[in-house]
Order: structure tokens, then sequence, then C-alpha cells
């Protein structure tokens, strides 16, 4: 897996060698210190990556999430799960993106970071609806529902 910020990029190493299965690796510009990958525990691996304007979410194997690099809005500050709980999916953004969502186990999203356009504030769900994959982009958010339908956040018009 392989994703790419603003300046930066970072690859999850699936199979280059024993030693370093599930690892990630970041290069490019670090001046927020969005290249500067958290160590892993014994026995854990990162499973996700996503990289942001300036920051980079990580999703590890025990379902926690964590960050680094610019968190002036606090997009690295990643929301706490609740006990029993843990992340599936992370999604920091790409370009220009100072927000991260994330997919939780119990199939609702959240969100941190900028909310000026309103991105981290999560649609409503229906009776029996779930969400099955988020995307964080530019002042935006993209939700897909368990119905097969998108929801999305903040300025992004949808298409015609």
């Amino acid at each position: 897996m392989v994703s790419a910020g603003c300046e930066h990029t970072v690859l999850l190493l699936l199979l280059l060698l024993l030693r370093s299965h599930g690892a990630a690796v970041a290069c490019g510009n670090n001046e927020d210190g969005q290249c500067t990958i958290p160590p892993l525990g014994e026995g854990m691996s990162y499973t996700q990556v996503s990289a942001g304007g300036d920051h980079t979410v990580l999703l590890r194997s025990d379902g926690t999430a964590v960050a680094c690099g610019h968190n002036e809005d606090g997009q690295c500050t990643i929301p706490p799960l609740d006990e029993g709980m843990s992340y599936t999916q992370v999604s920091a953004g790409g370009d220009h993106a100072d927000h991260a969502v994330l997919l939780r186990s119990d199939s609702t999203a959240v969100a941190c970071g900028n909310n000026e356009y309103q991105q981290c504030t999560m649609p409503h769900l229906g009776e029996g609806m779930s969400y099955t994959q988020v995307s964080a982009g530019e002042g935006h958010t993209v939700l897909r529902r368990s119905d097969g339908f998108c929801r999305r956040s903040a300025y992004c018009a949808p298409p015609k």
C-alpha cells in the first residue's frame, strides 16, 4: 500500500523482508514530522496508511490508529475508542487535506481536524444503516453506506 500527501509519501512494507513485515516508511518533506512514523510495539504491524496534506494516519494490527505530523487543527488527535471497539479504516485525505476520517468496528465514522466546512461532521445514519467506507478529501468527506449510496459532508457538490 502507498499513499501520497502534499509533499510526502508513505509506504506499507508487506513483504520486503521478514523483519519488516507490516512496517511503514515515509519519505519527503518532514518539516512537520509527517514522515516520523511512530514505532510499533512487539508483535504489532501497520495494516493501512494514509497521507494527508502534512500529516499521516496509520492503522495498527490491534485496531488502534496513530498519527504524526502537522496537528494545528487536531488532525493528528485521533478520537479515543470505546471499550471493545477498534478502527477498521483510516483516511487522511491526500494533498492539502487537514482532517482525518476513521471507520470504527461498529460501522460508524469519526473525524478529527479542521472542520471549517463541516467535513468532520458525520451525516446521520438512518435506521439499520452503517458506513462501509470512508474517504477524506480537501475540505470534504465522503462516506459509503451499507445500501451502496454515498453521503458527503462539507462543500463537495454531488455529481449530476
